[in-house]
């Protein structure tokens, strides 16, 4: 038995070695190999100054850092920097990488892209630069039963500091350009998952010359969206809940641990909410949770507070106590520290609860920070409560 633990010992000290050493060791070979393998599959050049990949700064994370990327066209785009960024830098959970429910990215990191895209009076563009494959042109079309792709995108944390994008026209004479752009996005990227926020402008003699200007497009993007718009002209999801509520003549009421009141402040903020908000309780401690919004102490004791069935109980509390027609519930594990469950930071279960239904789930923020795990799970909230009405 000994001998067995000592072997594998060691094939796991050879592996981490490898690892840790082959990303230095061949550094300058992997550089090469991907510029060429890329280069063959673009009518464009691609390169990069720098490429570092790690397998243990992050484990079980493996992070890629590029640095001084550049896409320049070739003719009769010759010279158009398409692409270039001064840094893309992207964090991948390894362990999802063998699993079937998608890949977990932690972090994608875009400084300073740039994207310039040409269209010549021709109608040629110079971001076609992916080179015509064989074995694509003789590709079947997939059947039309087939199942729909399982994949799925959950990214920790997506950031883009300093964007500029630029467009030429020579058909049309347009021209356009933005000034720096930064963002910030959190969350599952599938399909069922991702929110946008669109916003459409327009330039006239007047208001009424814009509204008609805007009229066309508005009408073909609301089509194209069909049942995934949840708002116009809306400021917040907040706002969309609360004139849900109004239209369907309900009301709600909160009940939060670790968001700490933020919901029923988000809220209350939107004027008007008095006519559908009865009220929140802040119940941070168990001794709240069971004697206001009457949580079985044995549940609290047998799952502890940050568990489905406390949240399913808070939600039901919260409703019975204001008479409200529906109420959310949060709490989950904002940090710096686990809970005295183990629940690792970011853990957060959200629950609903109606006449119809009382429901929770279960959402992984990861280690953020306190404000940043609160503000999520107050988002995640506002959506649930958003599907849920949509629902009624």
């Amino acid at each position: 038995m000994k001998k067995i633990v000592k072997i594998a010992a060691i094939v796991v000290a050879v592996i981490l070695a490898v690892a840790l050493i082959a990303p230095f060791a061949l550094r300058g070979k992997i550089a090469e190999i991907v510029k060429r393998e890329a280069n063959a599959m673009l009518d464009a050049r691609l390169d990069f100054e720098k490429l570092d990949i790690s397998l243990l700064r992050h484990f079980p994370r493996a992070s890629l850092d590029l640095k001084g990327l550049t896409l320049v066209g070739e003719e009769p785009f010759a010279g158009d920097t398409i692409v270039a960024a001064q840094r893309i830098s992207v964090v991948v959970n390894v362990m999802s990488l063998f699993g079937d429910e998608g890949f977990e990215v932690t972090k994608i990191i875009l400084s300073e892209p740039a994207l310039h895209a040409h269209k010549l009076a021709d109608g040629r563009v110079n971001w076609d630069v992916v080179k015509a494959s064989e074995e694509a042109q003789g590709e079947e079309e997939p059947p039309a039963d087939a199942e729909p792709s399982s994949f799925r995108l959950s990214v920790r944390d997506f950031r883009i500091s300093d964007a500029a994008i630029r467009y030429e026209d020579d058909s049309t004479g347009m021209r356009f350009s933005t000034a720096p752009l930064s963002l910030r996005l959190r969350g599952d990227m599938s399909a069922d998952q991702t929110d946008l926020d669109l916003r459409l402008t327009a330039k006239g003699g007047s208001d009424d010359d814009c509204q008609e200007r805007m009229a066309p497009l508005f009408r073909d993007v609301r089509s194209r969206l069909g049942d995934y718009l949840y708002g116009v002209d809306v400021s917040s999801l907040e706002e969309v809940v609360l004139t849900r509520l109004r239209q369907q003549g309900l009301t709600l009421s909160a009940a939060e641990s670790c968001t700490g009141g933020l919901i029923a402040k988000r809220i209350t903020d939107v004027p008007g909410a008095s006519g559908v908000f009865m009220g929140g309780v802040v119940s941070y401690t168990n001794i709240v949770k069971h004697r206001v919004l009457g949580v079985p102490a044995d549940m609290l004791e047998e799952y502890g507070a940050v568990s489905a069935p406390v949240a399913r109980a808070m939600a039901e509390g919260a409703r019975k106590a204001t008479t409200a027609d529906c109420a959310v519930s949060v709490t989950g594990v904002a940090g710096p520290d686990r809970d005295e469950r183990g629940n690792p930071v970011g853990t957060v279960f959200i629950g609903f609860s109606s006449p119809k239904e009382t429901i929770a789930e279960r959402f992984d923020f990861g280690a953020a920070s306190r404000e940043e795990i609160r503000g999520e799970a107050a988002d995640e909230a506002f959506k649930l409560l958003e599907e849920k009405l949509k629902e009624a």
